[in-house]
């Protein structure tokens, strides 16, 4: 095998892994065993054990004596850290869209925001959720700056479950849906103060909507 065709098979391997720990297919306290995986997979011991390695720099797994490979996920601190890693990176994007948000991106938004009213309409919570990274990943790409991108799509990813979870809480996807609808016209009106103070509003809403739904379904986490 070249050292091309390697690399795409690590990747493969450790993103069908990632992903299955943060759908919580694989839950945490979960022993992952690499003979298993291999059968899985269908692949050699090396890109499985390349991608526990991988996966251990993100705190998703630890290695542990006599035990192995245990699936850690996100604990609700670390989800806790981040809505408000989030909130301090896209209060300031979104300052930034303000001056930056041109016809085009203002005609992506209105696409986007009627997307997400229908998904509402549906009930359709993944289609939503799909919509909702569209909408934030937008303002992000209006910002203009590509480290706040990097940020956004990494903490996106590892809050996946805690937006589903607190997107089917109660009306929080309708709720959500104003938010959006506000954070737009903060942005449309001009006044980087405002789209700072809705976009602050709109994502700690979201973190305190998981944190009570992990309350009231008593969900176990560290």
């Amino acid at each position: 095998m070249n050292g091309v065709k390697h690399g795409m098979l690590r990747a493969d391997v450790y993103k069908e892994i990632k992903e299955n720990i943060l759908k919580q297919i694989y839950q945490p306290g979960e022993s992952l065993t690499e003979s298993r995986l291999c059968t899985r997979l269908g692949v050699s011991r090396t890109p499985v054990r390349e991608a526990f390695a991988q996966l251990e720099s993100d705190g998703l797994v630890e290695s542990v004596p006599n035990k192995g490979v245990i699936v850690r996920g996100l604990a609700i601190r670390d989800i806790k850290d981040i809505y408000d890693i989030r909130c301090h990176v896209e209060s300031s994007a979104v300052k930034l869209a303000c001056s930056n948000l041109n016809d085009e991106g203002k005609a992506r938004m209105q696409d986007i925001l009627r997307r997400e009213k229908q998904n509402v309409l549906d009930g359709d919570l993944e289609g939503f959720q799909n919509s909702d990274y569209e909408f934030h990943d937008e303002i992000i790409k209006s910002s203009g700056s590509r480290i706040f991108h990097n940020v956004l799509i990494l903490m996106m990813q590892h809050s996946r479950i805690a937006r589903i979870r607190s997107l089917s809480a109660g009306n929080r996807m309708s709720d959500s849906l104003k938010e959006h609808f506000a954070v737009y016209d903060a942005l449309v009106s001009g006044d980087p103060g405002k789209c700072c103070e809705v976009m602050t509003l709109h994502i700690n809403n979201a973190k305190e909507s998981y944190i009570n739904t992990i309350i009231e379904k008593r969900i176990a986490y560290e």
